[in-house]
């Protein structure tokens, strides 16, 4: 249920090279940055954030990149699962956060689409 209403609260579709998620009231989000790019791809961050008031002991992202692009190589996350849908999960050491505290996770993007959707699980 609380990935239902984590995804729910925090889907959203991006604008140009930044998607932001609004925290609720209480939730983990997710957002995304493109801190670099070229003409057959780019790097991006997410940093993901405990909004919960209680610490959290895991954390996924998923989303979708369009049809040419995937992702090559990634740190400080595991890449679960492949073209398009792509879910992120914490790593041994980065899993737990404190209410408030961020991780922020990395990745190279082959192709220039962005993600179409984002979201905390």
């Amino acid at each position: 249920m609380r990935k239902l209403l984590g995804f729910v609260a925090a889907l959203a579709i991006g604008v140009s090279a930044t998607l932001f998620f609004a925290p609720s009231a209480q939730a983990t989000t997710a957002t995304f940055t493109q801190t670099s790019a070229w003409s057959t791809g780019y790097v991006a961050e997410i940093v993901v954030t405990n909004d919960f008031t209680v610490p959290i002991t895991g954390w996924e992202v998923a989303f979708t990149l369009p049809a040419g692009s995937t992702i090559s190589s990634a740190w400080s996350t595991q890449v679960a699962t492949t073209t398009p849908h792509y879910t992120l999960i914490n790593t041994s050491w980065n899993g737990s956060l404190a209410p408030g505290q961020s991780v922020a996770i990395g990745f190279v993007v082959t192709g220039t689409g962005l993600p179409t959707i984002l979201w905390p699980l």
